[in-house]
């Protein structure tokens, strides 16, 4: 039985690492267990997830970036947000485009930002925060 909405957040600290793409799917299923979003919401929601999580891990410095991930369930809404200690990005999410079709790669960030109702970037000092937010109507 689905817990009361809103009732759900959990957050887990890894470092930035490929393996980490486990222990993030990890948080998303147990979501899933605890929260009823329909089936295409949460696929959108998971695969935009994933694609930042990637994203991180592929384009930090080093190897002792550390990443965090919270993911909560509220009321209206499912949010994820994630910090990193890495280096700055420097993207414009409301510019971003899908590449040509031919293209191998960067389609990840379009992809996000066209399934999900709040998609932000920010850098603090020396945090990137992403934030992540799908509305369960709408």
């Amino acid at each position: 039985m689905a817990a009361e909405l809103g009732s759900f957040s959990r957050r887990l600290r890894m470092t930035a690492r490929p393996e980490s793409l486990d222990e993030v799917h990890e948080i998303l299923a147990d979501l899933w267990v605890h929260d009823p979003l329909d089936v295409r919401r949460r696929i959108e929601f998971e695969s935009a997830v994933a694609e930042i999580a990637a994203n991180i891990i592929e384009h930090t410095a080093g190897d002792s970036v550390v990443m965090t991930l919270e993911v909560r369930a509220l009321p209206d809404r499912i949010e994820a947000r994630f910090e990193d200690d890495g280096d700055p990005v420097s993207v414009d999410l409301t510019a971003t485009e899908l590449p040509d079709e031919l293209a191998e790669r960067g389609r990840g960030l379009a992809i996000a930002g066209s399934v999900l109702d709040r998609f932000d970037y920010q850098r603090d000092g020396k945090v990137n925060t992403w934030i992540l937010t799908r509305n369960r109507a709408g």
